[in-house]
Parts: structure tokens; sequence; C-alpha cells
């Protein structure tokens, strides 16, 4: 519909057909599958528990919401539509692959964890196997994207757009901590404290404004590590939370995910090395393609030997998933 409305001549308009459109259909193929439809007597009881309960969850999707493209507006005031254009690049790839990794874990285990509340040890275990199950998917997906980030964009846009390079690869090695704050935010929210998850958007929508109006003025480097340096300090607070409200040990969290760190570590120093000795003078598709190649089978092979019990559980859980959907 976007595209379709682009050629028509609709402009900008475009944009909002295309959002139209997605809302529209997202909800009519809810109403279709699902075996739940609202009916027009409404319980004013329980439309004030909603409420109360609710209105904190949209206002954190609001904050949310502007933490992911107000950064494109504020950059606007500051820079040219060439340096903006540059910047929207980075972060649309960012958001891409965001979608497909703790965006869909935040999805899955919120109602997946709300059905676990009253029961200590298991909140205690989900919660932890669910931020190692984040950070197993985001730190593979985000740092290898950081690493090959250059023949991606050469190979995706163009070279014109390679000036997109840094500002993703700052995106994508802080997107650990994004999806860490995520996914904490929504531990939070499915047992029952959606005012603290309010409270850390809020710090972050906060801060990014803050740091990305004094880096902006020197360039998109500068406005890129605004953003990291919001989550640097929001995702400690988070974690703090889920300790003092959920009782998650810490100590305990960093030794679920130490191994996962290290296979990271080795996979990013993998790339860097077969790309600078071998690929320089290769192609985008190629340094791509053996990227890819060489980083997952490194962090695969590491993760295997030091985490095998989570990498199990994942690949089970995306089995059944494929085998639900055949």
């Amino acid at each position: 519909a976007g595209t379709l409305a682009a050629l028509a001549g609709w402009g900008a308009w475009s944009l909002v057909a295309q959002q139209l459109t997605y809302a529209i259909t997202n909800v009519s193929v809810i109403l279709w599958f699902s075996t739940w439809h609202p009916k027009l007597n409404i319980s004013l009881h329980h439309l004030k528990d909603m409420f109360l309960f609710g209105w904190r969850i949209a206002l954190t999707w609001m904050f949310e919401l502007f933490a992911r493209n107000g950064t494109i507006l504020i950059l606007g005031v500051f820079l040219d539509a060439a340096m903006v254009g540059l910047f929207f690049v980075a972060n649309r790839v960012f958001m891409a692959l965001s979608n497909l990794t703790f965006w869909s874990v935040g999805e899955i285990s919120l109602p997946v964890l709300s059905r676990l509340q009253g029961e200590r040890q298991t909140e205690i275990n989900a919660s932890i196997q669910t931020l190692s199950m984040t950070t197993l998917v985001c730190l593979a997906s985000f740092w290898g994207l950081a690493t090959v980030a250059e023949p991606l964009v050469g190979l995706l846009f163009g070279e014109q757009w390679l000036g997109s390079t840094v500002p993703l690869q700052i995106l994508a090695a802080i997107g650990i901590l994004n999806a860490i704050t995520s996914t904490c935010s929504q531990i939070l929210v499915s047992f029952g404290h959606p005012a603290v998850s309010l409270r850390i958007q809020g710090m972050i929508s906060l801060l990014q404004t803050i740091f990305v109006c004094i880096g902006a003025p020197f360039g998109l480097v500068a406005a890129a590590c605004g953003i990291a340096a919001a989550f640097v300090i929001v995702a400690p607070y988070a974690l703090w939370q889920i300790k003092k409200l959920v009782g998650v040990s810490l100590r305990s969290l960093a030794r679920a995910q130490l191994p996962l760190w290290i296979a990271a570590l080795t996979m990013v120093g993998a790339v860097i090395v077969v790309d600078m000795t071998w690929l320089t003078a290769q192609g985008a598709l190629i340094r791509l393609s053996i990227g890819i190649l060489v980083g997952m089978a490194t962090f695969i092979g590491i993760s295997s030997q030091t985490a095998p019990q989570l990498l199990r559980t994942v690949i089970q859980s995306l089995s059944g998933a494929l085998n639900k959907k055949k």
C-alpha cells in the first residue's frame, strides 16, 4: 500500500497509508484467528481495573515509540537532510533486526511470564531464562551486524550510503543493552510492576533526548554515542529493579550469561581477523557472506560447549514453532 501510494504521487501521505494499512490488517488477522472476540456488553468494574493497569503500559509504549523515532526529529533540527538520511538508514537496519530479536522475545514472554505470578522461585528462574535467551539471540545478532555493517550497507543501499556504517555499528554494539532493558521492562510488567517499566522507558526517552541534543551538532557519530550513553545508564537500573522486585540474583544472572559474552567476543574477533586478513580486496557480497558464516560458526561452536543447555532450549523452541506452523 505504501509503495502504490508513493507511485501514485501521494508523497508523505504514502507513509500514512502504509501505517494505516498495517494497523487495519493486523487487527483483522488477530480477530480472524482469535477464539475470543470483544462483546458490546462492558463490565465497568473490569474496565476500571484494566485502565488502572493499562494506561501505564500505553504511556510506556508512547515513550518507547518516541525513543525509536524521536532521534530523527532531533537530528533534523541540527543537521541537513543528507546527514539525517544517513542516520535514518542506520536506524532502519537496527530497528529491522530489533523486530526479529528482542521485541519478538518480549511479545512472547509477556503472556507466558504473566501466568507465573505468585510462584516466587519459578518467577526468578523464568526471568533468568528469558534474559539469557535474549542475550543469546541479541549478542550474536547485533554484534554480528556491527562486524559486517560496511559490506551490508554497501550491498543493500549502495556506496553513497556508507556514511551510515559507523552510526549503525554504534547502535548495533549497544543493542544488547537496549535488548536487556526492554526485556527487563517486559518482565516487570508481567509480574505486576507496570509503573516501574514506565519509569525505565521514561528515563531512556529523557536521557536519549538530552544526549542526542548535546551530540547532534557534532555529527552522526556523536548523536549515536548519545543514544548509547542513555542505555549505558539505564540498563544497570533496570537490572537492579529486577533484582529488587523479582528477586533475581545478579550474580546468578551474570554466571548464566558469561559464556555467551565470551562466545560473542570470540565471534567478533574471528570475523574481524578473517575480514582484515583475506577479504579486504573482495566485493561486498563475498565479505558479507563469509563474515556471516564465520560469525555463526564461531558463536554456535563456542556456545554449544559453554552454554549447551540454553542453546538446546532455543533450538527446541524454534523447532517446535516451525513444526506448529507446518
